[in-house]
């Protein structure tokens, strides 16, 4: 298996754009999606590579 250098950084960007629109969301839409704020809050608070 091929380490992948541009694969891993668009995967990483990808990540770190979701958790910022996530961060974003108002609770109306958290509760729509089935999350909580505090979960939220945790995902956001994640590293991007992780």
């Amino acid at each position: 298996m091929r380490f992948r250098p541009l694969k891993c950084i668009r995967h990483w960007w990808q990540k770190s754009s979701s958790r910022i629109a996530l961060a974003q969301l108002p609770d109306e839409r958290l509760a729509d999606i089935g999350l909580t704020r505090a979960e939220r809050d945790r995902e956001v608070a994640r590293p991007f590579w992780d």
